[in-house]
């Protein structure tokens, strides 16, 4: 298709110069309509819309199974920074949980320890982060195979820190 675009004349209507102009028409249409289909192929596989149940997903994961300290309170203050990729303030995050001083000061804390937030200092403001061990909730269209990596990483961890215990231990 880029060939044709380079193509000498076909004849005295066909452009103003030695190249086809029907060529490079022709190209740009079949490039234009590459990009279109790969903007609707992502949209359909991100599905941006249905992002407050992933998370809400992901967050009950957290409580229940994994009982890392997250709650499902955090679901609107993450959705809105997953919405407006804006930094939201720790008091104002807190505040949005609904959740009391202590407990939402937990929840801040095992969501950034978890990934679910990032944050440049101790203090600084947070904004919406995407942990590896929650792509199979957030985008499980686009990256199936991350609950099968995350397995990897872990026991490959598990199994160096085992050797390393038993090198340890070794008289």
């Amino acid at each position: 298709m880029l060939q044709a675009a380079v193509e000498h004349r076909r004849g005295d209507l066909d452009g103003r110069g030695n190249l086809t102009q029907a060529g490079l028409i022709d190209w740009i249409h079949y490039t234009l309509d590459v990009c279109i289909d790969q903007v609707e192929f992502m949209t359909k596989q991100l599905d941006i819309n249905g992002m407050r149940d992933r998370i809400e997903a992901a967050l009950a994961f957290e409580a229940s199974a994994v009982k890392s300290g997250v709650r499902p309170e955090a679901l609107i203050p993450l959705h809105y920074l997953f919405a407006t990729q804006a930094e939201l303030g720790r008091a104002e995050f807190k505040a949005m949980t609904g959740l009391g001083e202590r407990i939402a000061t937990e929840t801040v804390s095992s969501l950034v320890r978890r990934g679910y937030l990032a944050s440049d200092s101790a203090y600084g403001k947070l904004r919406f982060a995407v942990p590896r061990h929650a792509l199979r909730f957030y985008f499980p269209a686009l990256w199936p195979e991350a609950e099968q990596d995350e397995a990897l990483v872990q026991a490959k961890s598990s199994t160096a820190l085992r050797g390393a215990v038993a090198r340890k231990n070794k008289p």
